[in-house]
C-alpha cells in the first residue's frame, strides 16, 4: 500500500508536494561524484588548499594570542613604577612591618598604631640590583638578617 501511495498518490497531491518531509529519500537518481582521472587528483588538490588555510589561521592565531599578551603585559605593569636606583653607601630607612607583626603575635591587647613606620637611616654595604636585595650595615641585632628586598627599604 505504501507503494502504490508514493507512485499514485504523493505525486498527484499538491499539499504533499508543498509539505514534504525532509526525512524521506529525494525524488529522482541519486547522481553520483565523478571518477577521478588519476589516483588522487582531486584530493590532493583539496587537501593542499586545506592545509594551506590551516597554516593561515595558525599564523592568525598565534598573532592574536602575542598581542593579546602585550596588551595584558602593557595593562598590568601600567601602574608599577621602576625600582629606586641605589647604590653602596647610601642611606636607606628600613620598614619595620616585620616588627609589627611579631608585637601583634605576643598578644596582651598590642596595638602596633604608633610604632614607627620606618627604622634608620642604615648604610647599604653590598647592592644587587639584579635581584633587588641590599645588604645593610645593621647594629647588632639578634634574629634579623642583614638583607633585604627593595620593597622593605
Amino acid at each position: 500500500m505504501h507503494k502504490d501511495l508514493q507512485e499514485a498518490y504523493i505525486p498527484s497531491c499538491n499539499e504533499c508536494q508543498r509539505n514534504k518531509s525532509p526525512m524521506t529519500r529525494p525524488v529522482g537518481p541519486l547522481h553520483p561524484l565523478p571518477i577521478p582521472d588519476a589516483c588522487g587528483d582531486s584530493v590532493t588538490v583539496d587537501f593542499i588548499v586545506f592545509v594551506e588555510r590551516l597554516h593561515l589561521d595558525l599564523h592568525k592565531a598565534r598573532d592574536n594570542l602575542l598581542a593579546s599578551w602585550i596588551m595584558q603585559v602593557s595593562s598590568a605593569n601600567k601602574s608599577r613604577s621602576d625600582e629606586p636606583r641605589l647604590a653602596v653607601d647610601d642611606l636607606v630607612l628600613l620598614s619595620t612591618k616585620h616588627r609589627w607583626r611579631d608585637y601583634m603575635r605576643k598578644g596582651d591587647g598590642r596595638v602596633a598604631k604608633f610604632m614607627p613606620r620606618f627604622d634608620g637611616p642604615y648604610r647599604i654595604v653590598e647592592a644587587r640590583p639584579e635581584t633587588s636585595t641590599y645588604t645593610l650595615d645593621l647594629p647588632s641585632m639578634p634574629n634579623i638578617f642583614p638583607t633585604f628586598h627593595v620593597s622593605q627599604l
